[in-house]
């Protein structure tokens, strides 16, 4: 791969066509571009003519806005309003290699699933879904992009904690006495915590394992 990519992104005019194109070597008469040498070397994006790596047939950037355009595409196959801004936020990303790749993994599903209306946007929305690192991403790309309202994270993801213990027990007695200690002792420390100098994650992992 290096000495592939030595050659994409090492660019002259070919000394037969005459044309800026990667130099597939060099002749005693100059450089000499794929085509010239009679190979198949694909390097030049047939969207922009931009010359290097492809990724899937395009150079990374138009890879991207592609990726970006089937991803935040509603129903009627355009753009979902809603999600406009995120769209905005994304295609700054400096890296549209990286950028391409993040919209055909998890977070890019998650957006797709919102855009097509699966999913609601939503923070209950994502509350409900396991707490990944791609859901916790996408989380924090939708308050920068102020399609979400900012909130505590850490409080609002230790008050999920306390539904999902709850949630898993069966005995009605319990899940009463743990709801009053969640209540009236767990979340007034975690109220505490965050007034004084905020509450972490370590903190709030600390209150979940006392539950």
């Amino acid at each position: 791969m290096p000495c592939v990519d030595e050659v994409r992104f090492t660019h002259a005019d070919c000394h037969r066509c005459g044309r800026l194109a990667a130099v597939f070597r060099q002749e005693d008469a100059g450089p000499i571009c794929p085509e010239c040498a009679g190979v198949n070397f694909a390097y030049r994006c047939p969207t922009c003519s931009a010359m290097g790596r492809l990724l899937h047939g395009q150079c990374p950037r138009c890879r991207a806005l592609q990726e970006l355009d089937e991803t935040f595409a509603g129903p009627d196959g355009k753009r979902s309003p809603q999600l406009a801004p995120l769209a905005e936020v994304l295609e700054q990303y400096e890296q549209p290699y990286s950028l391409a790749l993040y919209l055909r993994r998890p977070g890019g599903q998650l957006i797709r699933a919102m855009a097509s209306g699966d999913l609601e946007c939503s923070h209950e929305a994502l509350d409900a879904l396991r707490q990944t690192a791609s859901v916790q991403h996408l989380r924090a790309l939708l308050v920068l992009a102020e399609v979400l309202e900012p909130r505590e994270e850490q409080l609002a993801q230790f008050k999920r904690d306390i539904k999902v213990c709850l949630d898993g027990v069966t005995d009605p007695h319990d899940k009463t006495v743990l709801a009053r200690y969640a209540r009236w002792h767990l979340m007034p420390l975690a109220h505490h915590r965050l007034e004084r100098s905020g509450l972490n994650r370590f903190q709030r992992e600390h209150l979940r394992r006392k539950l």
